[in-house]
């Protein structure tokens, strides 16, 4: 880097992070994003200047309300696929010290659901694999000091949202599962092994028993829940409000939920009656009041009522899978009041009218995080990968190249 602290190293040397679920803070100018220099990741300012100097395996975005930093450290690299053998889980000061050491063997990101109450989803004892993940680790919850709050009892846990959290436990079956992405981002194998899902409050305290093959946190007062193939809703006291008739279904905003019936897709009121009966190829759950359509091919937005309001014409919404696509469905995220789209083959941005406010210009394009997006270049050849690097909200690359390891 130079005087002023500005990475310099050739494009090549570089990875960034990756996720799409980083946490947001009201000073942008005080967020730390994480990059990789050669195998080691640090965390840069706004500028692309770094402040904590690369020697982490991995680090995901600071938790800004807590001032703690998700590091990964201590791990074997001897070619793990996701990362050195046997390294642990710890949160760093802006310093860049460890003010909880590292040694948990799983950490659920708490995405975009803010700081979690100071709750922190942490894991550990488990196999170390030869993958560089975690199996068959126990789950619990930590405070900021990195006290027990709620005992490592679960098998899979989510964090927690308002006063509740979703936790599971392994159920042993016959056949493979098929319910198993629930806990694939707690590094679980859950291959021959169904998962049953129920909810806590803060003191541990079991709010709905562990009971259902898929749950999801409560909007308006209502939850969606699965057993089996059918999908309807329950209220806080676990008690079915809607029944399960549904071939799919995702959370109420604005009093209108998105449901499945017969290969189509509408939306129903709190007493599950069609407010828009069943049209569309696909949707998406909501998001700050709008709800992504598929029809004819194309991708365009609702709002709670049902009515367009961005015709479907785009290719696609979004830029990755999150892992919590049934949580809080898949859904046309915009975050510094742009969205991600694909038109054609290119990704850029628009605006909540539809409007394209960054050009489609780019192979692949992440969510905005504080003001920052992470986006890779369009290849010069067939064969060559593109840059990958941070913009801005108006399209301005920001400070060093990075290369991004899931674009190649």
């Amino acid at each position: 880097m130079d005087e002023t602290g500005a990475v310099v190293l050739p494009p090549v040397c570089l990875t960034a992070w990756d996720e799409t679920d980083g946490q947001w803070t009201q000073d942008p100018k005080k967020a730390l994003w994480p990059i990789c220099v050669g195998q080691w990741y640090g965390y840069v300012n706004h500028r692309g200047q770094i402040q904590i100097m690369p020697r982490f395996d991995l680090a995901e975005p600071f938790i800004d309300e807590l001032g703690l930093g998700p590091v990964q450290f201590g791990g074997k690299r001897d070619g793990g696929t996701y990362g050195p053998v046997g390294s642990k889980w710890g949160f760093i000061n802006r310093a860049g010290k460890f003010v909880i050491q590292p040694e948990y063997t799983g950490y659920q990101s708490l995405g975009r659901g803010g700081h979690n109450g100071g709750l922190l989803p942490v894991a550990i004892g488990g196999e170390a694999m030869p993958d560089g993940l975690w199996r068959n680790q126990k789950w619990g919850f930590i405070d900021s000091q990195g006290n027990v709050v709620i005992p490592f009892r679960y098998d899979g846990v989510f964090p927690f949202k308002d006063d509740s959290a979703i936790v599971g436990i392994r159920v042993p079956q016959a056949g493979p599962s098929d319910v198993g992405d629930e806990t694939a981002s707690t590094g679980d194998d859950m291959g021959t092994i169904a998962a049953k899902w129920g909810v806590i409050d803060r003191q541990g305290r079991e709010v709905i028993p562990m009971e259902f093959d898929e749950l999801g946190y409560f909007s308006d007062g209502l939850a969606c829940v699965r057993k089996g193939k059918k999908c309807g809703f329950v209220n806080p006291r676990g008690q079915t409000a809607i029944p399960l008739t549904f071939d799919d279904a995702y959370g109420f905003c604005g009093g209108t939920a998105p449901a499945k019936l017969g290969g189509k897709w509408g939306f129903i009121d709190r007493k599950g009656r069609w407010v828009v009966k069943p049209t569309y190829e696909d949707v998406g759950g909501f998001e700050d009041g709008l709800c992504a359509v598929k029809a004819s091919g194309k991708w365009g937005l609702v709002d709670t009522a049902g009515h367009l309001v961005v015709p479907p014409r785009f290719e696609a919404f979004g830029s990755s899978a999150s892992v919590f696509d049934f949580l809080e469905g898949r859904r046309a995220v915009f975050s510094n009041g742009l969205c991600a789209v694909r038109v054609g083959e290119l990704w850029g941005y628009i605006d909540r009218s539809g409007a394209l406010r960054i050009e489609a210009t780019f192979a692949s394009a992440r969510r905005f995080v504080n003001g920052l997006a992470l986006v890779n270049s369009k290849p010069g050849a067939p064969g060559e990968y593109g840059r990958t690097y941070y913009i801005d909200t108006r399209g301005r690359e920001v400070g060093a190249y990075y290369r991004d390891h899931d674009d190649q």
